[in-house]
């Protein structure tokens, strides 16, 4: 616990590890960018082929009730079109959300200044909390004595929110 505090509380206090910390988020937000704008075109593909089915069937079916195993077939196709357009909407949120997501400088160094205080003040609970928040995982390589941790993008940032939500507030001050 005292290993992972120090190296968040350092990380705000060396220029050059704020810079890396910065711009290895800024990374990691923007590699996941092209993978939704891949889903994104395969699922509008998709869509559009089950809309091209749909017609198809709503044709074939023509204005009686047509053969029941056809109306099943278009009951299904119609189910996929809804998930496909669900899907759709879920992958534009988090390509928004990847904007969000951005953090600055001066955000990063208040929070992470401040993070010894903030830290020693939270109970148990609390303090696990914030470390799931910002930390995405910990390799540890014993024999040669190195711990790697691996922040979470945009834990960080929601921690700078957390901090400057907590200094708006007059009643928590």
């Amino acid at each position: 616990e005292e290993f992972l505090v120090e190296r968040i509380r350092v990380i705000g206090q060396d220029p050059g590890i704020l810079a890396g910390t910065l711009a290895a988020g800024k990374a990691q937000l923007e590699a996941r960018r092209p993978e939704i704008q891949a889903g994104l075109k395969d699922l509008g593909e998709e869509r559009e082929r089950l809309k091209a089915t749909q017609r198809r069937l709503v044709r074939a079916i023509g204005d009686g009730d047509g053969p029941r195993s056809l109306v099943e077939e278009l009951e299904r196709v119609e189910v996929a079109i809804d998930e496909t357009k669900t899907s759709e909407v879920r992958l534009r949120d988090e390509l928004k959300g990847l904007e969000s997501q951005t953090l600055d400088e001066a955000s990063l160094r208040a929070a992470l200044a401040s993070f010894q205080e903030i830290w020693a003040s939270l109970v148990l609970e609390e303090q696990a909390r914030i470390l799931h928040l910002l930390v995405e995982k910990v390799v540890c390589n014993v024999p040669k004595g190195i711990v790697d941790v691996t922040f979470r993008p945009g834990g960080i940032r929601a921690f700078a929110e957390e901090t400057s939500e907590d200094d708006d507030d007059p009643v928590s001050s």
